[in-house]
């Protein structure tokens, strides 16, 4: 399974948010993408944000924890029937863990060319012990044991941020171009937002 860990991150209070993508819709029973908090790569442990790709590009997210290798399912979510990946689409996915003794958790996934949704798709709470002290942030792709042999997928992750409450958030920057024709004006926003997405924008004209 091919892993990358950021080991220890500071704090074990964490906001993570990944683009990644898949050059083939994968065989099988699909390909997992995932990305996790308290992440502890040589004891195979964490809370994870798991997204399923299957063979027929339906998409699911769960929200699960690991302990020593052992995966038990917090949650799970299915985006509409309607959504289906394509080769070389982007995804984002977000997880947050918050606290300790109980963690609050909470997780989505959208295509990157979609707004980020308002709300969380999955959220849980848990206070297993082995968790609580954790810091490591990690990401990590496998495809289904069901996958004929020869048939690969290659993953690619992207612009990995990691926010913690140290950091806090950085506000977006508002700015906007403008094109006239005749008596008509078109206004197009350029905003950024350096560690997110910008969910929402209000416009006023005065």
């Amino acid at each position: 399974v091919p892993r990358a860990s950021l080991g220890d991150v500071g704090e074990a209070d964490t906001d993570a948010t990944v683009r990644f993508s898949l050059d083939n819709i994968p065989e099988g029973d699909g390909a997992y993408i995932t990305l996790s908090s308290r992440s502890n790569k040589s004891a195979n442990s964490g809370y994870r944000a798991k997204v399923r790709v299957s063979s027929e590009g339906r998409l699911t997210l769960y929200l699960t924890r690991a302990v020593g290798g052992i995966e038990s399912t917090l949650g799970s979510y299915q985006l509409p029937s309607d959504v289906r990946y394509s080769r070389f689409e982007t995804l984002q996915v977000r997880l947050q863990a918050e606290g300790t003794s109980p963690t609050k958790l909470r997780a989505k996934m959208w295509p990157r060319t979609q707004p980020e949704p308002t709300g969380w798709q999955l959220t849980a709470t848990d206070n297993i012990e082995a968790l609580q002290s954790l810091r490591g942030v990690a990401l990590a792709g496998h495809l289904a044991g069901s996958a004929p042999l020869g048939s690969p997928v290659v993953v690619r992750f992207d612009d990995l941020a990691v926010v913690g409450p140290e950091l806090g958030n950085i506000s977006p920057e508002a700015s906007f171009t403008s094109l006239v024709a005749n008596r008509g004006v078109q206004f197009t926003s350029t905003s950024t937002d350096e560690d997110g997405s910008i969910v929402g924008q209000l416009w006023s004209f005065g």
